[in-house]
């Protein structure tokens, strides 16, 4: 995306109307520059997870890789839907609602979020 941004900057071309030039300008570098920031908190997500590696403990904490009989979650940061094996998995945020219904729980309990009875299958 960066680069697409770059192209289009050095692509533009001034004309009689300076302004709508220079506003198209600002307009691609704000862009990048929102760009630069999403890949840098990605960026500082990831190196998170790779010092944490995944908890071997029985209770979900952060690091717990849950698997729920509606959704599989992994307690890191909260980068979203990632595709594992061919299986959805939820990374979320040890502050995250569903992290605090279930933070200390082991398989086989339940709890109730949205006003829903969710069980915990397995805790990796």
């Amino acid at each position: 995306m960066l680069t697409d941004i770059e192209e289009a900057s050095e692509g533009e071309e001034k004309n009689s109307s300076g302004d709508k030039y220079e506003t198209g300008i600002e307009m691609l570098k704000q862009e990048g520059e929102k760009i630069s920031n999403q890949l840098l908190e990605t960026k500082k997500m990831l190196e998170v997870m790779d010092r944490m590696g995944i908890s071997n403990n029985e209770k979900i904490g952060f690091g717990s890789v849950v698997m729920t009989s509606d959704k599989t979650f992994f307690i890191s940061v909260s980068l979203g839907k990632l595709l594992v094996n061919g299986q959805e998995v939820l990374c979320i945020s040890g502050v995250a609602p569903i992290a605090h219904a279930i933070k200390g729980k082991i398989a086989g309990e339940k709890f109730n979020f949205n006003n829903a009875e969710v069980e915990i299958l397995q805790v990796v």
